[in-house]
């Protein structure tokens, strides 16, 4: 093809351009040493020229769209019958979707199928489309990259899903996606990349963090296109919020967001790294969630020069290591250490504690480090440090031996609900103790899983740091529109994951280049106004700068899930909040 296309624009004849294309691939089919060869390779169509007809040749100053030339030159391709040559993709089985595929399967309503499969025509491998000279194959071209239809289509089946699943921030996603192609508008792309576990059967067994971190990405995207659509409807599609979500202009643009899943899982992580640094379409990343998996990644973005944006990562690592193309807007290990050692000290006054964490997990691990470090240097005291992963832990004889050592705190950081074995443990702790012992906890408690205990004695003398909340936030019209979009308050996962999205949309803003990302955001005059508070990141370690940590209680509310809901700790009761325990139930 190549050889072809050097002659052909050079202003040759189409037949003569075939005929010179053969001559050099003739050359590749004589062996010479050391070198590759490749037999029967000039085995091209002999084009017969009509004498009645003019002379095919390359437009000197073509008129037709781009869109049509390319579609000529595919015909060329398909006629030489490559298409049988090219390896076929694995789109849709890798993990990734722009809206080919569902990835949190949790339930999957007829009309976010439809327009899944709608989107899932025009992503097939392009050895698909090859064979133009078949009809029903020209259709789908014609549908997919020249009227748009398939996404026109796929866009309405999706507009209807949402209105019946609200909550769904996969849905809003591809919703966005399917309206920005079907409009044909220029765009940015950048990819967030959640854990959406799976049991032994391949089952969905949890996707709670997942979906609180696709809806602060959700909202940024919608806030972008809305920029776009807001007064023009096209096709009568509309985006929710555009009464009420702040519109973010990026640069005329509109945005899409491709979804990638690593199930916490090192090998699927890798291997969506791998795949999303060789899209030069893709500009940036958020994600990924846990330490664990981040540290396993990290390398693979800086290596190809791709702008990774955690808005979960809190381990120390890596800042001990950093690398140019990390950021994360998460509070790190040692600050949270040290706040932590703060709360026990001055709130409770205790100095002495039992920490129980996960030895096997980066951030918990590295957590207990910290947490070491700073109570010796606070002049307090560990009692006891308690692996609480193993298969063969016993809640109950963990905390007979915390009451046997005397009077002390009980310090739980176990990994996110991500990792059910060591969250599972920390819920049995909570139950075991009795309401006898303050319980610090880290936000990995911070979850409706935790609610869910719904026994009042057993959680009045529990605290958890976290590092946004809604009925305390820095950008209190943020908690608002998150009601208004989703039905009901969001989680700090979603604030740190719309803030991650931020970030990266303003490094995008100032620079649209995968190295002019990584300059903007590296700049020590780069700040921001996040929802979470001022985003500033520490100069050679792409670490936020303090960020003070929210901490929150539990407390009985009737009409909230499992009857209890999260406030912080300077409001006495959730009337002093603002919420209406006897309204009707929450989000």
């Amino acid at each position: 093809m190549h050889y072809l296309l050097e002659e052909f624009t050079q202003g040759k004849p189409l037949h003569v351009s075939v005929r010179k294309a053969r001559k050099h691939l003739q050359e590749l089919e004589i062996p010479v040493q050391n070198e590759l060869f490749y037999p029967r390779a000039s085995r091209l169509p002999v084009l017969i020229q009509n004498p009645a007809t003019p002379e095919l040749y390359w437009p000197k100053q073509p008129t037709l769209p781009i869109r049509q030339i390319i579609l000529f030159l595919l015909i060329i391709i398909g006629f030489f019958g490559v298409s049988k040559r090219i390896p076929k993709s694995e789109a849709m089985t890798d993990n990734i979707s722009i809206g080919e595929e569902i990835l949190v399967k949790l339930f999957q309503p007829r009309d976010k199928q439809r327009g899944v499969d709608a989107v899932a025509q025009c992503q097939k491998p392009w050895n698909y489309f090859l064979p133009i000279w078949k009809s029903h194959i020209r259709q789908q071209w014609s549908d997919c990259f020249v009227t748009k239809k398939s996404y026109q289509e796929a866009a309405q089946h999706l507009q209807q899903s949402w209105k019946r699943e609200r909550r769904s921030p996969e849905t809003l996603i591809y919703l966005n996606n399917a309206i920005v192609e079907a409009t044909g508008v220029d765009y940015y792309t950048i990819t967030v990349v959640v854990p959406v576990l799976q049991d032994e059967t391949e089952q969905i067994s949890n996707a709670e963090v997942a979906e609180e971190i696709l809806r602060g990405v959700a909202q940024a995207q919608t806030e972008v296109n809305l920029s776009l659509f807001k007064k023009a409807k096209p096709f009568n599609f509309t985006l929710p919020g555009a009464n009420f979500l702040n519109l973010n202009d990026l640069n005329g643009k509109g945005l899409k967001v491709i979804i990638a899943n690593d199930a916490n899982r090192e090998e699927q992580a890798n291997k969506v790294a791998n795949t999303i640094v060789k899209r030069p379409d893709i500009l940036g990343v958020i994600g990924h969630w846990t330490s664990k998996i981040t540290t396993e990644t990290v390398d693979i973005y800086n290596q190809n020069k791709l702008v990774l944006v955690s808005p979960g990562s809190s381990t120390y690592e890596l800042t001990v290591k950093p690398r140019k193309f990390f950021f994360r807007v998460v509070t790190t290990n040692d600050f949270r250490a040290e706040a932590m050692v703060d709360i026990l000290m001055n709130q409770i006054n205790q100095n002495r504690a039992t920490i129980f964490y996960n030895d096997a997990s980066p951030y918990s691990s590295d957590y207990k480090k910290r947490l070491e470090e700073k109570f010796s240097e606070k002049g307090a005291y560990v009692i006891d440090s308690v692996e609480i992963s193993r298969p063969n832990f016993n809640a109950k004889n963990a905390i007979e031996k915390v009451r046997k050592d005397g009077k002390s705190a009980i310090i739980l950081i176990p990994d996110t609900p991500v990792t059910n074995n060591s969250f599972t443990n920390s819920l049995e702790i909570i139950k075991e103790n009795d309401n006898q012992n303050w319980i610090i906890a880290d936000s990995g408690i911070y979850s409706p899983k935790t609610l869910n205990i719904a026994q009042p004695k057993l959680l009045e003398k529990v605290i958890v740091t976290i590092n946004w909340h809604h009925l305390n936030s820095p950008q209190p019209e943020f908690a608002q529109t998150t009601v208004q979009l989703w039905g009901g308050p969001v989680s700090n996962r979603t604030a740190l994951s719309y803030d991650a999205a931020k970030v990266l949309l303003e490094g995008i803003r100032q620079q649209p280049t995968r190295q002019g990302i990584q300059n903007i955001l590296a700049d020590q005059s780069f700040s921001i106004d996040g929802v979470t508070g001022k985003i500033k990141f520490k100069p050679g370690t792409g670490d936020r700068q303090k960020l003070p940590l929210e901490l929150v209680k539990i407390v009985p509310c009737p009409n909230q899930m499992f009857g209890f809901t999260f406030i912080p700790v300077k409001f006495s009761t959730p009337e002093d909040a603002g919420l209406n325990c006897s309204s009707s139930v929450d989000f």
